[in-house]
């Protein structure tokens, strides 16, 4: 079974949304964890929970990633109004750093070695 970590901006435009609501229902793909990019307060982790809630897949950590108010980004993100793409407010999931770090370690420390085509002997190349 493959296993996958998404690192995602989930909740400015819906691609990242898409994306996460086919990977956890990929035949053979252990989605080993979510973290987030860019996010304020929570907001994209909140949006991720969500989602992975109503795919009854709550088994699956979610962790805020850095997060705008660090003033390392050139640019605040924008959101379109939530009213316009949820059914209901979405409560936003803050993280500390070592949380998002000790995910991100776990999910490489559980990764397959190669994800893909091998060949006859195991490696890429077939030796």
């Amino acid at each position: 079974m493959a296993k996958l970590h998404l690192d995602t901006d989930i909740g400015g435009e819906l691609d990242d949304l898409c994306a996460l609501a086919m990977l956890v229902k990929w035949p053979d793909l252990e989605l080993t964890g979510v973290t987030t990019v860019a996010d304020e307060n929570g907001r994209r982790a909140g949006y991720a929970k969500y989602v992975l809630s109503i795919a009854g897949r709550e088994d699956i950590p979610v962790a805020a990633g850095d997060d705008v108010s660090l003033g390392c980004f050139r640019f605040k993100p924008g959101y379109p109004k939530e009213e316009d793409y949820w059914p209901e407010p979405i409560e936003r999931h803050p993280g500390e750093l070592e949380e998002t770090l000790r995910l991100l370690k776990k999910s490489i420390e559980h990764r397959p070695r190669w994800a893909g085509h091998r060949g006859s002997r195991g490696s890429p190349n077939g030796t």
